[in-house]
């Protein structure tokens, strides 16, 4: 009768385990590639630091709780006030939007007028008790920030031509606020996404082939000057390679950079992005038009029940979209999607 040596059943036995650990992990793994479908390409990544002001393009983000840094800087940590503690933006101060704005040597804000006129913020990773900090309300979210000072504050009063305006600056030390994503969303949401001074999320996220096909309706409308550019839209990820409006659907996003190494990062979306009259204001001149709303009414009004009982005739462009880890995510990166109908 044939014996089997010990150590051989050793062997066998966990070969047997290793084959069966491997199968349930290749099932699993297969199960996931078919979930998630190739989509896109990340085409560029923006920090706007500034709520308002130009955005600087960047190689890649990383994407935290809160939303999308790139070393220091993160996405909409600083927001400018009025003398009586009320946020600014592009509807009460349009200027904003003429305001450049650069990274210097990993830790300074540079800040650039219409008059060519420059100052460097040095950036603030926790505040101290010297620090005047200043409470303000973002869209029904109370929020604080560290004021940076009288001479940057001099310098946003005369970008701005608004008397006595403020810039302040969240730090992590600081409370953040909820989210006010009330669409298509989990119930924990308003607790379990935080923002700092973004209007509704923390990431939000646009398309080439959205806004051709945007544009093209745009030049029919109302002529090939009125055409807008992704920055009116404020987006942190735009993407190419993608079908028009696609991203409606886009429901979960995990991403693949050149060599095949899959991000940490993975976002959820909370809802479609209504859109208001701080699309309309020119990039250059800050004047308002009436592009790209007027277009965007005409095929991209909310279809759905709740949507048009909380937005009404607001159109709807881009996607919002919260963390579900945090990871980083590189100019160039495959983008995956899990797909869901919108009803």
């Amino acid at each position: 009768m044939f014996r089997v040596h010990g150590n051989v059943s050793v062997i066998l036995t966990t070969l047997c385990s290793t084959a069966i650990v491997a199968y349930y992990f290749f099932k699993k793994n297969f199960s996931y590639a078919k979930d998630y479908v190739k989509v896109g390409k990340v085409k560029k990544l923006v920090i706007h630091p500034i709520k308002s002001c130009k955005g600087v393009e960047v190689d890649q983000v990383t994407v935290t709780k809160t939303g999308v840094k790139h070393g220091l800087f993160r996405d909409r940590a600083w927001v400018a006030i009025d003398n009586d503690g009320k946020m600014l933006n592009l509807v009460r101060a349009p200027q904003l939007i003429t305001i450049k704005t650069r990274f210097a040597d990993g830790r300074f804000l540079v800040l650039e007028n219409k008059f060519g006129e420059t100052i460097k913020i040095e950036v603030k990773t926790n505040f101290t008790e010297s620090d005047r900090i200043v409470h303000t309300n973002v869209y029904g979210g109370d929020i604080d920030g560290i004021d940076c000072g009288d001479e940057v504050g001099n310098f946003m009063s005369r970008s701005l031509n608004v008397e006595n305006a403020r810039l302040i600056q969240h730090v992590e030390q600081l409370d953040t606020r909820p989210s006010r994503s009330s669409g298509h969303r989990t119930a924990d949401v308003e607790e379990r996404y935080r923002v700092l001074y973004q209007n509704y999320s923390n990431i939000h996220l646009t398309t080439e082939k959205s806004l051709d096909e945007l544009n093209q309706r745009i030049t029919k409308n109302s002529g090939a000057d009125k055409t807008v550019s992704d920055d009116h839209f404020r987006a942190n990820v735009v993407v190419e390679q993608s079908n028009a409006f696609d991203e409606d659907h886009w429901a979960r996003l995990r991403f693949v950079d050149a060599t095949g190494l899959e991000s940490q990062a993975s976002l959820y979306q909370l809802q479609n992005c209504e859109r208001c009259i701080q699309t309309t204001v020119a990039r250059d001149s800050a004047k308002k038009s009436t592009e790209p709303l007027k277009t965007l009414k005409t095929f991209r009004k909310p279809t759905h029940p709740d949507d048009i009982k909380r937005l009404g005739e607001r159109p709807l462009f881009g996607c919002i979209f919260a963390n579900d880890h945090e990871g980083v995510i590189k100019r160039g990166d495959d983008i995956l999607a899990i797909r869901v109908k919108r009803v």
